[in-house]
């Protein structure tokens, strides 16, 4: 869950992030890096990227892609840990106090969620085909 500033949402844009996993809750900030809608590109595909930090501070890039095939359209969600350089053992710390998840886990956590995320919009639009692993 996030809260907009306002409209309109484009590359640069700010908002503030609700996360919530089990029993943790945190608020986090993001950046737009990339907003493009699928009708905008001769290709068809959308693009959905932001950065996530708290504190001022780096954690993950977020980004989902859409791709039409044929009468479908491929969901595509990526991840990158931006934990590093300056203030990166402090965002590992915070990672593991509010969202429970340590370095030794956090691929895995977040690949379930991923999971997760596809295949409820999946179920959302109606679609058979399950995300792949």
């Amino acid at each position: 869950m996030c809260g907009w500033p306002g409209p309109p949402a484009r590359p640069g844009s700010r908002f503030v992030g609700l996360n919530r996993r089990g029993p943790f809750v945190w608020f986090t900030t993001g950046r737009i890096r990339a907003l493009r809608a699928p009708a905008q590109a001769p290709d068809g595909a959308g693009e959905f990227t932001f950065d996530v930090g708290i504190l001022g501070l780096p954690i993950a890039r977020w980004g989902y892609r859409t791709e039409p095939e044929g009468e479908r359209t491929r969901v595509t969600e990526t991840w990158q840990d931006l934990r590093t350089g300056r203030g990166s053992r402090l965002t590992v710390l915070l990672g593991a106090v509010f969202a429970g998840t340590g370095p030794d886990r956090r691929i895995a956590v977040n690949r379930a969620g991923m999971r997760t995320t596809l295949a409820r919009l999946a179920a959302g639009f109606g679609a058979v085909t399950p995300p792949r692993p």
